[in-house]
């Protein structure tokens, strides 16, 4: 089939028919677009050494070698919180950005943002040095976070769309996992210097991979360079059914600047809500919190294990328990997953709340010191196949072109600014409620989730946008426009 067999029509504001008496082809992913995702999950590499890097690299900024020595603990909360305060930024600005240049060239200039933050670290002589480093690479995570999903989602049939929708987030804690590895050999400006090497490969991978197809038919209507780039995402040869899709979607429109009237759509609103939902439960887990404090969390344990070993387990753990959900998630559905996710969270931070309740017993000490190993090796595990990736893939499934930018970057920048609360007040939180009290609240917050969940947020695995906006559509006039 040739370029020249399609002719690209304007679709105006009407609901769309399509006749559907005939075979349709599933759309099967070719081996580049394999690369094309691995390229990209670089992008999500990046992001989890930025937020893992400090649960290594504290403990040696307080070495009388170091320079600048950093040893107050006020200091060392807002290092390791500050990441998260940039990346809500780069979150925000992610959705208007990869809009308006298109997601493969913002994934490419963004590596230089990240290699500026870590040489502000790696050459660093001052605190405020290590400080503007932190914000700069928390920047560049967090548009990471917002661009890398979009990318993946919009170069994958449906059929792998879980898999590919778990990628980021198995890239962020293979991320996580590898900077805790070099914290166990390298002091934390070496520590830095290796986590520039993903930012330094990525953009040389990335100039090799198209832009998405849907990017290139909704932002200029391009049939030759929307053909091609879907001919190099596709096995078979076949693909008028997905091209005829990708002809009939509507406009991409400003992300930030959604007129009220968009915003009172209830396609646009409500999967919004409940992306800010599943954002709210993820960060009120504690997990950027735990992320960034884990070996922080071992020596105040006081096990006998060796801390950064300790979290070197649990990160390792964590991959391989993302690993399995990316397989996974497609088959059980997302809201089984999220289910077994807050279950596990609510038994393992109670198993947590009791054990720092009780550790100060010599005899409870010695019979369950293992206990923080085991609790937070469940956590981890209960977190990396639910609320670990599902909350990053499902804002988009539920959401119309037309404004998934904005619910991105609404929704990124959210999530982020809950992980800087967290992070910078979660020293306070051990100090007014005590380490008990906090795992005890984070417990509490994981069981609301679970109501949430059951009651507020619908089933998108293996669903067309369409049918995942059906949910949607009990307030909308019967004559609506349908947002493919």
């Amino acid at each position: 089939m040739t370029v020249k067999d399609y002719k690209c029509v304007p679709i105006k504001d009407k609901l769309v028919v399509v006749n559907i008496d005939k075979e349709i082809i599933e759309p099967k992913s070719s081996g580049f677009m394999y690369f094309a995702a691995l390229s990209a999950l670089l992008g999500g590499l990046s992001a989890g050494l930025v937020m893992g890097y400090t649960s290594p690299a504290l403990a040696s900024m307080s070495r009388v070698d170091s320079v600048p020595r950093i040893v107050k603990q006020d200091i060392k909360s807002w290092i390791s919180s500050l990441a998260a305060a940039g990346a809500l930024i780069g979150a925000l600005f992610a959705g208007p950005i990869c809009s308006k240049f298109g997601r493969r060239p913002s994934l490419i200039f963004n590596n230089l943002t990240m290699i500026i933050g870590w040489s502000f670290i790696i050459f660093s002589k001052s605190v405020w040095s290590v400080i503007a480093g932190r914000v700069v690479t928390g920047i560049a995570a967090g548009f990471m976070s917002g661009c890398v999903p979009l990318y993946l989602l919009e170069i994958c049939p449906v059929s792998v769309r879980g898999f590919f929708g778990s990628g980021f987030q198995l890239a962020n804690v293979t991320g996580i996992l590898l900077v805790n590895i070099m914290g166990v050999f390298l002091n934390w400006k070496y520590l830095a210097i290796g986590c520039c090497v993903p930012p330094v490969i990525m953009p040389f991978l990335m100039a090799m991979v198209p832009e998405t197809p849907i990017y290139l038919m909704n932002k200029f209507g391009d049939c030759k360079e929307t053909l091609s780039s879907l001919r190099k995402m596709r096995r078979q040869k076949d693909i008028t059914d997905e091209f005829e899709e990708l002809k009939n979607q509507p406009k991409d429109k400003q992300p930030m600047i959604l007129g009220v009237r968009e915003l009172r759509d209830p396609l646009v609103y409500t999967p919004l809500l409940l992306s800010l939902g599943l954002f709210v439960f993820q960060q009120f887990s504690g997990i950027t919190a735990i992320m960034f404090y884990q070996a922080d969390i071992f020596r105040q344990s006081g096990s006998a294990l060796n801390a950064n070993l300790c979290a070197v387990i649990t990160n390792f753990i964590q991959v391989v328990a993302t690993l399995i959900a990316a397989f996974v998630v497609d088959k059980f559905g997302r809201k089984l997953l999220l289910y077994a996710s807050s279950t596990g969270h609510v038994i393992s931070l109670t198993l947590l709340s009791i054990y720092f309740w009780k550790k100060d017993d010599p005899t409870f000490a010695s019979q369950f010191g293992w206990l923080s190993l085991v609790s937070l090796s469940i956590f981890l595990i209960a977190y990396s196949v639910g609320f670990g990736p599902i909350p990053w893939m499902m804002g988009s499934e539920m959401t119309p072109f037309s404004a998934r930018s904005f619910v991105a970057a609404v929704s990124g920048s959210f999530n982020w600014s809950l992980g800087f609360l967290i992070a910078n007040q979660f020293k306070t939180l051990q100090w007014v409620l005590g380490l008990p009290g906090t795992y005890g609240l984070f417990a509490a917050m994981s069981f609301i989730s679970l109501l949430f969940v059951k009651f507020c947020l619908p089933e998108t695995s293996g669903k067309t946008l369409e049918e995942v906006q059906k949910n949607f559509q009990k307030s909308s006039k019967s004559d609506q426009v349908s947002h493919v």
